[in-house]
């Protein structure tokens, strides 16, 4: 599986947080024998993370985003995932669900598979 990751925040892009999430993500990822292909730091603008996430749907078979400072109210990433893939948002209480059990927490969750399969 051909796997990328973005990191979306305009303070990682000017240097004011580490993005310590995407060499952890892939520490994870070619653990457990997944391949990297690329990562991608955007700022907080649509357009720029629609464009990384159509770039990436090319060559990736699973893309995962993360954000500089976690999800916050003014977060564009759920809607500029929906546009750059034509998908609608819907939130799967299955989904918001495991991952409460898993991280006894949760902010928001979408899910936005590449296949209709």
């Amino acid at each position: 599986m051909r796997i990328s990751t973005v990191s979306i925040g305009d303070e990682l892009i000017c240097g004011e947080v580490i993005d310590s999430n995407a060499p952890t993500v892939a520490r994870e990822l070619i653990a457990k024998g997944l391949r990297v292909m690329r990562h991608i730091t955007v700022g907080d603008s649509e357009l720029d993370i629609m464009s990384a996430l159509a770039d990436l749907r090319r060559i990736s078979d699973a893309i995962i985003v993360t954000g500089g400072l976690g999800p916050t109210v003014d977060d564009l990433t759920t809607h500029a995932a929906a546009r750059a893939t034509g998908r609608r948002l819907v939130v799967s209480e299955e989904a918001k669900a495991h991952v409460r059990q898993m991280s006894g927490k949760l902010t928001t969750m979408i899910f936005c598979p590449f296949s209709d399969k």
